[in-house]
């Protein structure tokens, strides 16, 4: 995002996010950064129903650290191998 934003999640029980260093994203999408700039992506619409079921997983858990590390652990198994 370029500058700040904000979000209501009245009734949503909980939130989760991953946050990346610039480029980091780049090897799981292929696509130019910059058609990232301000826009919001949910795990289904980057890594199919896989991000499905890893968000799903991630919300049934009330654990944060196994949250993390379940996360970690999916984009690890994802990372795609160096050119």
């Amino acid at each position: 995002m370029q500058g700040k934003f904000s979000a209501f999640l009245e009734g949503k029980g909980q939130v989760f996010g991953v946050k990346f260093k610039p480029g980091a994203i780049y090897p799981y999408l292929k696509l130019p950064i910059s058609s990232l700039t301000d826009g919001v992506f949910s795990l289904m619409e980057i890594f199919g129903a896989d991000g499905k079921s890893l968000e799903e997983k991630i919300l049934s858990l009330d654990d944060e650290l196994k949250k993390i590390e379940l996360a970690e652990n999916f984009l690890r198994e994802r990372m795609p191998e160096r050119a």
